[in-house]
């Protein structure tokens, strides 16, 4: 007799968390599916802006048949079905327009645990993983990453530009006594902008490391003789914040992940040490995005 077990996940969730549940039957399921807090989980997913989780709720045979069922939005469902056995999968789409001519998520739960599910849908072959190479497949526990400064991102053309155009105005303003000095004040103040954005990013994390444990979801920030550790259930906000782009700034490609703990520890991590996203994909943490300037946060 197949045995079935289920699990779910809400918007507040990891997405590696599950809230994992017992072992269920047929009309128990088709229950669990009725209660599921749909409305308030779509609601909470459109509100929130730190990379909720897609509410869904999942069933699992042991002869390796999933069934998951997701929705952000109160017109319908996505289903997603894959038999591991056969290699075979199916993805589509359940409207909740009940003038359309489809099945209901009851009936599909149902055909599920019949395990006839397969007579009413189209299959397609499950995509073959990537191969990796040999020495790629066992995943470290740790990822380190290590402060790598670089000029790139200072010698801008907008900033070059910048440049030039003081110099020439400065050579004009020496040798013509008449020309608006107001312009020369203008640049002077301008073009040093970068240069300052560049060194607040250097000596914020110069010769600093990150160290993440991906097993245990924990982060170490060291720097000197600093050293901070965190796990991402710590952390009261995280947010990934880049300068904006556009055909006027000095400052494109600047970016930093700021993780404000809930004891109120404030750590900057700049992309001289790695990509924003890296970091928090690498943790699995919940972050929210931001463009504004490339000034780093006075903490």
């Amino acid at each position: 007799m197949t045995t079935y077990t289920w699990k779910m996940q809400l918007s507040e969730n990891y997405a590696d968390e599950f809230k994992e549940k017992e072992i269920i039957v047929k009309e128990k399921a088709v229950e669990e599916f009725q209660l599921f807090p749909w409305d308030k989980e779509i609601d909470d997913y459109k509100r929130r802006d730190d990379n909720p989780t897609i509410p869904k709720i999942i069933f699992d045979s042991d002869d390796k048949r999933q069934l998951i069922i997701s929705s952000t939005s109160n017109k319908g469902y996505e289903v997603e079905y894959k038999n591991l056995t056969t290699n075979k999968f199916s993805d589509f789409y359940l409207s909740s327009n009940f003038e359309k001519k489809n099945y209901t998520p009851e009936e599909i739960i149902e055909f599920f645990f019949d395990n006839v599910l397969e007579q009413y849908i189209k299959l397609k072959d499950i995509p073959k993983p990537i191969e990796k190479k040999t020495s790629d497949k066992k995943s470290p526990k740790n990822i380190e990453f290590i402060f790598t400064p670089s000029l790139r991102p200072l010698f801008s053309f907008n900033f070059l530009l910048t440049l030039l155009l003081f110099v020439s105005y400065f050579i004009i303003a020496y040798q013509e006594p008449t020309f608006p000095k107001w312009i020369l004040l203008l640049f002077t103040f301008t073009w040093p902008i970068p240069i300052i954005v560049h060194l607040t990013y250097y000596l914020k994390n110069a010769n600093a490391k990150v160290i993440i444990d991906k097993k245990n979801h924990d982060l170490i920030y060291i720097k000197g003789s600093k050293k901070i550790k965190f796990n991402r259930d710590e952390i009261f906000r995280c947010q990934v914040t880049f300068s904006k782009r556009s055909r006027t700034s000095m400052c494109d490609d600047y970016s930093y992940v700021w993780f404000i703990l809930n004891d109120r520890t404030y750590i900057v991590i700049t992309h001289f040490i790695a990509d924003p996203h890296e970091i928090v994909e690498t943790l699995n943490c919940r972050f929210e995005e931001k463009s504004t300037g490339a000034f780093l946060p006075i903490i």
